[in-house]
């Protein structure tokens, strides 16, 4: 028997509690996997791969003085762009991937190619000691860095938006500055009138909690940006496996 039909509201808002027993859980992991790769990948590029935010002030300040360096960061935003709507088209044509066995697929594909984009990046890019060399705009090794990149940025945007929030809690998974903010200022609320706003305090600020963590991990720990990309890519693999589903929901349905 086919799997029903996702609500149409769902085929791109996919909430993590249609797939995971943990769903809170499932989207901490997933932002602190974000920042683990995004510090790695910038020791690496001296650009962003995931707050992209970031990246659009560097395209701007950064243009006038090195152009290689300011369209780089644009590839980036250009990766992105393309990885999330990846993800929307796919689940428009084949509304299978909206289901809990359909989301999981997309987080096992999704932690392949964050190991191959990190390869593909090392490969291309020509270091000088730990980092690599920003090549001349416009020659081969510039078309390959800024292929790299977009990739790279590609591969988390893709892992971000396969579910997008946790019991209706938007998730903050790429760049939380949303979420840190939407967390002080229900913490300040909170001190103003206790109540179900520190609870909802406590649950928006584990987004900047667990970006900053896996990103203060990749960046004092000794190990490469692929070491990280194959580090977060079996995390994702486990948890697209392994991860208990809610065992109230049907895998084959959507909410």
């Amino acid at each position: 028997m086919s799997s029903p039909a996702p609500a149409p509201e769902s085929v791109v808002d996919v909430d993590a509690a249609t797939v995971f027993a943990q769903p809170y859980l499932a989207v901490v992991l997933l932002t602190a996997i974000a920042g683990a790769v995004d510090a790695v990948a910038y020791e690496w590029f001296g650009i962003f791969t995931s707050n992209q935010a970031g990246n659009l002030v560097v395209v701007w300040t950064v243009l006038p003085e090195d152009a290689s360096s300011a369209l780089l960061s644009a590839a980036s935003v250009i990766g992105c762009g393309l990885g999330v709507m990846a993800v929307a088209l796919l689940r428009h044509r084949r509304p299978w991937f909206a289901t809990p066995r359909g989301s999981r697929a997309l987080l096992a594909a999704a932690s392949v190619l964050i190991v191959a984009a990190a390869v593909v990046s090392v490969r291309v890019t020509a270091p000088v000691g730990d980092q690599p060399v920003v090549p001349s705009i416009g020659t081969p090794q510039w078309w390959a860095a800024s292929v790299a990149i977009s990739l790279a940025a590609a591969s988390l945007a893709a892992m971000a938006v396969v579910v997008v929030s946790a019991h209706g809690t938007r998730a903050s998974i790429l760049a939380p500055t949303n979420a840190y903010v939407e967390a002080v200022r229900l913490g300040s609320a909170a001190g103003l009138r206790p109540g179900p706003t520190l609870t909802r305090a406590a649950r928006v600020a584990g987004f900047p909690l667990a970006w900053t963590c896996g990103a203060a991990l990749s960046a004092l720990l000794p190990v490469s940006y692929v070491g990280v990309a194959m580090a977060a890519g079996v995390v994702l693999l486990a948890m697209a496996v392994a991860l208990p589903p809610d065992r109230r929901r049907p895998m084959d349905s959507a909410a």
